[in-house]
């Protein structure tokens, strides 16, 4: 297994933290050992040692890419429209409609029960709910502005509920 990752040393953590994305969904999260995530690599755990301290840095990184990659395929996704229409794209995109979002919240949804006395996935956990909520947030004001949705609601109030929401369907 002479693996070799091309690109950029971020681009290489990104194909690593994939491969573990792989392995907790085939393993599980509490079964996951670093040479199920080579394997899933197709390599040896050197380039992982290389790039990650431990498993527990990797699993952080992968968790945050999984978050960042979901609200930004939700901002890309609303971009092309406007309005109350952009509003139901942003938030069809983040559900688990498409092949890669299921395989995303699978792995998010490992993730909650490890978080439990984990005082670093439970600040994740919190940073991404929040991220969530700013997320809604500035997209329920764009569709206030745009006259799709009642001017008098409190965005802010909306956000908690659509994040809530959202947040609650990886829980399945």
């Amino acid at each position: 297994m002479a693996l070799r990752l091309n690109g950029s040393p971020e681009e290489r953590k990104k194909t690593i933290a994939r491969a573990t994305c792989r392995a907790i969904i085939e393993r599980g999260l509490h079964r996951m050992n670093m040479r199920d995530i080579a394997r899933a690599l197709g390599a040896t755990t050197g380039p992982i040692q290389h790039y990650f301290s431990s498993k527990e840095e990797l699993l952080l990184y992968t968790k945050n890419l999984l978050i960042d990659e979901l609200l930004d395929a939700a901002r890309a996704a609303g971009a092309r429209h406007q309005g109350g229409e952009r509003l139901r794209v942003v938030c069809q995109q983040l559900l688990p409609f498409t092949e890669p979002a299921r395989r995303a919240w699978l792995v998010l949804t490992a993730f909650n029960g490890r978080a439990i006395g984990d005082t670093q996935l439970t600040a994740i956990q919190n940073r991404r709910y929040t991220k969530c909520r700013e997320f809604f947030e500035a997209e329920i004001t764009l569709a206030k502005e745009a006259g799709a949705i009642d001017a008098s609601l409190d965005s802010g109030l909306e956000a908690i509920a659509l994040a809530s929401f959202v947040d609650g369907l990886d829980r399945k």
